[in-house]
């Protein structure tokens, strides 16, 4: 047998009508927890990557702050060492320019015997070295380490005055000889003359 409706026709439509709404209303609560849920998770994991983005940035700014106090002490110990290797820096220069400045005395005063002319000799033979000065800084020391200039004063006998002049010329070939010049002169008794000249001297080796 078929059930039959018998309650009236707008009874039964406010009833339908009424069962939609209320599934309207169930399902937009649905969908605004669903949405609150979104959102809250959303929330979450953006809360969750600024913390690790700060935690990040928090150990990076701790680990600079560290290099910095590392640098900051051994700064000293860096400053020592660099004046330590200037200081070698000068030393070595100088050494370098007192080495470059030494004169070859044995093969200059071998010369020196030898161009002599045979009938003259020597009473004193004296050598003027320059002011030397230890340069302070690589500056200075590429300047100039001494002043003046190395001379040298020859005393002796000649026999007269063309022994003399002959005596000049002969230093004036000596290359490590410049400027050769007679102080003085003097005729003795037995006719010889004897001399003072002066002369700078250069490198040689």
């Amino acid at each position: 047998m078929d059930a039959v409706n018998l309650l009236p026709l707008e009874y039964r439509v406010r009833k339908r009508r009424s069962r939609l709404a209320a599934a309207d209303g169930l399902e937009g609560t649905r969908t605004l927890r669903m949405g609150a849920a979104v959102a809250l998770l959303f929330a979450v994991l953006l809360g969750g990557l600024f913390y690790h983005e700060h935690s990040v940035v928090n150990s990076k700014k701790k680990e600079l702050a560290d290099t910095q106090a590392q640098i900051e002490a051994i700064a000293p110990q860096v400053q020592t060492i660099q004046d330590a290797q200037a200081a070698i820096t000068n030393r070595l220069t100088a050494a370098k320019l007192i080495t470059d400045a030494r004169m070859n005395w044995d093969r200059a005063l071998t010369q020196f015997a030898k161009i002599m002319p045979s009938s003259t000799y020597v009473t004193s033979l004296q050598v003027v070295a320059p002011t030397s000065s230890v340069p302070t800084s690589a500056a200075d020391a590429t300047a100039t380490s001494t002043s003046g200039a190395t001379g040298l004063t020859v005393a002796g006998i000649a026999p007269g005055t063309v022994g003399t002049a002959l005596v000049m010329d002969h230093l004036s070939l000596l290359p490590w000889l410049s400027a050769v010049t007679l102080q003085s002169a003097g005729r003795q008794p037995d006719g010889t003359q004897n001399f003072t000249m002066t002369a700078g001297v250069s490198q040689e080796r």
